[in-house]
């Protein structure tokens, strides 16, 4: 009974198969895993990150490399931010009215 409905998985996965375009196994193995191209997000603006169109391997667009002056201002920005957070300072008033001051540079712990 249990087999009873779990056998439904790998039938419609050799179903898949069966039906996908391609000359070898391989290749309809391939297409059979591959995600339908509406498949995601229903708004376009939503669709980025982990959700962004799938490029084919025909298709692939090439992206110019980052610039050296634009890693080099990519650091500086993420050196500015990590002094900002060294100069967060914590003031803690104890139970007896009395303070102490920890630097602190994750201020949500």
């Amino acid at each position: 009974m249990a087999l009873s409905s779990v056998i439904c998985i790998p039938v419609y996965g050799l179903y898949k198969i069966s039906r996908s375009p391609g000359a070898t196994f391989r290749e309809r193995l391939k297409h059979a895993c591959q995600a339908h191209p509406k498949w995601g997000p229903a708004l376009h603006e939503h669709r980025t990150g982990r959700y962004a169109p799938m490029a084919s391997e025909d298709t692939v667009a090439g992206r110019p490399l980052k610039e050296k002056e634009e890693l080099k201002e990519e650091q500086k920005e993420g050196d500015k931010e990590k002094e900002r957070k060294d100069e967060i300072s914590l003031t803690i008033q104890g139970s007896n009215g009395s303070t102490n001051t920890h630097n602190n540079p994750n201020p949500s712990a």
